[in-house]
């Protein structure tokens, strides 16, 4: 008999592999939408928060502000739960000087870009200032696997290597990031719901993949690359796993050896 989860934004890209995850492993899961929110009082086992808004956070304030920082706040005060994990993001790292969980973070109220960091920090703070040991949180890396769609940098690259043959790069290729597999993160992210000694952790690869090495990958399995001239470079900085390595293992599979297999993927669906 496992035990009962109830999932947030299950609809969502992390939500719906969680939700999936979770039941493989015998687990009674209760899927949130907007269609279910549940009511005041509720017994909901262990919650992991997956809601929030994610490219399109810009054009969406009052939705950022409401679903990363308001809900989450109320379902602490309003429902019952065994345990509570919050899903927040390693993009709060930007400008810090490190990426250890208690580095210091840098944000400017006057830039409308930091809302989807303010509001994960605001939640956090709430979060973890609560007297219980079983309120966490998740700051999650570049997620990749099973895309639907090319809301991110890597699913558009992939998606337009499958259909055209061809990728062309709008960003210089020493940009890198610090990506983790979709069902790498989600048993991760079980495994902190239900036995995390800690109450905040980096969920990611803990190594950087600049685009240079998609490229030559790329290049390999026969698409044609190019980089725009003089593009911008976007590098993110190498997240600290110490804590999650420790404690559940160490991630080994990078993105490099899997992108053949995401790539015929992709080609399959493109098919269909």
């Amino acid at each position: 008999m496992g035990e009962q989860f109830t999932v947030f934004g299950a609809r969502g890209y992390i939500g719906e592999a969680l939700v999936q995850h979770l039941r493989t492993q015998g687990h009674q899961v209760q899927a949130i939408t907007r269609d279910n929110w549940p009511e005041k009082g509720s017994q909901l086992g262990h919650v992991v928060f997956a809601a929030g808004m994610a490219a399109n956070y810009r054009q969406n304030l009052i939705g950022t502000l409401q679903s990363q920082t308001i809900l989450p706040t109320k379902l602490i005060e309003e429902t019952n739960f065994s345990s509570f994990l919050y899903l927040s993001s390693t993009r709060l790292y930007g400008g810090a000087s490190s990426t250890d969980e208690d580095a210091k973070l840098q944000v400017c109220p006057q830039n409308a870009e930091d809302i989807y960091n303010l509001t994960k920090a605001t939640s956090e703070c709430y979060l973890l200032a609560q007297d219980n040991p079983k309120i966490r949180v998740a700051r999650l890396s570049n997620v990749y696997g099973q895309y639907k769609n090319t809301n991110s940098f890597l699913a558009a690259i992939l998606w337009s290597a499958a259909q055209k043959g061809e990728v062309f790069f709008e960003t210089d290729a020493a940009s890198s990031k610090d990506y983790i597999p979709l069902d790498k993160c989600v048993d991760r992210l079980a495994k902190i719901a239900l036995t995390a000694e800690r109450r905040i952790y980096n969920v990611a690869r803990g190594e950087r993949v600049s685009h240079d090495q998609i490229a030559r990958k790329l290049s390999d399995l026969g698409i044609a690359v190019r980089f725009q001239k003089n593009a911008p470079l976007q590098s993110f900085p190498e997240i600290n796993t110490a804590k999650m390595d420790a404690e559940f293992g160490a991630i080994k599979s990078n993105l490099i050896e899997r992108l053949p297999m995401l790539l015929e993927e992709i080609k399959a669906k493109a098919n269909q």
